[in-house]
């Protein structure tokens, strides 16, 4: 079958499913799914080698695409379907390759404090000071909630100076002590965020994106960052 028989064929199959033809929807969304699984497969091959023998993740690109022409996002007058298939498949694994790397960047910066176990295991590590230099770059971080909440979650509060942590505090408005017994021990640890949300009666959600948002400027630490 040419190449123009077969387009006209998943046109018409389109038009079936979008029931604006006669047809079997069965065997219509049959064939149109199956298009959709083999074009987003050679995409993913070409566009994420990692993915290109992945038939889950080629089907579900090919989901993707379904809701979008049932939602009525495809205007056969403006292209035709493989051509604007193409473009919503492309598109997605772009989206998709960007969300793993960042939650990949995410998930490191979660491990940072343990790259090196030796300097993790020691207790001293936790409670000796950040240098001037890292603490004028802390005091950068803003605002001030912000700033405390992100050295809490990471259990790196007792490196700043008792006087300036207080300071902090009072400007970010947390009563003293902070934080509460039970929460002020060193280190990230599951658990935690969720113990601080019900300490400060907010959900754990948002103090979630905060770390996600934010724990990125750990990496700008000598001490946290360096072997």
């Amino acid at each position: 079958m040419s190449d123009a028989a077969t387009n006209g064929r998943l046109e018409e199959a389109v038009r079936v499913l979008l029931r604006v033809a006669e047809g079997d929807v069965e065997q219509a969304h049959k064939e149109v799914f199956g298009f959709l699984v083999r074009l987003a497969s050679n995409l993913l091959s070409v566009l994420w080698s990692q993915k290109r023998r992945d038939r889950h993740s080629a089907e579900d690109l090919a989901d993707f695409v379904m809701l979008q022409l049932l939602a009525s996002k495809y205007d056969s007058d403006r292209q035709s379907f493989s051509s604007w298939a193409w473009t919503i498949i492309r598109n997605r694994i772009f989206s998709l390759k960007q969300k793993e790397q960042r939650q990949k960047l995410h998930d490191d910066m979660d491990n940072t404090f343990f790259r090196s176990p030796t300097k993790a295991a020691n207790p001293r590590f936790w409670t000796s000071p950040f240098s001037r230099d890292e603490l004028e770059e802390i005091s950068s971080w803003g605002p001030p909630q912000h700033r405390v909440l992100l050295l809490v979650i990471a259990g790196l509060h007792k490196k700043v100076p008792a006087d300036l942590w207080q300071s902090w505090c009072r400007q970010a408005g947390f009563a003293q002590p902070f934080p509460p017994a039970g929460i002020d021990r060193e280190g990230y640890w599951t658990g935690k965020i969720p113990d601080l949300a019900k300490h400060l009666e907010i959900k754990s959600n948002t103090l979630n994106q905060l770390w996600k948002r934010k724990k990125h400027l750990l990496a700008r630490l000598d001490s946290i960052t360096d072997p």
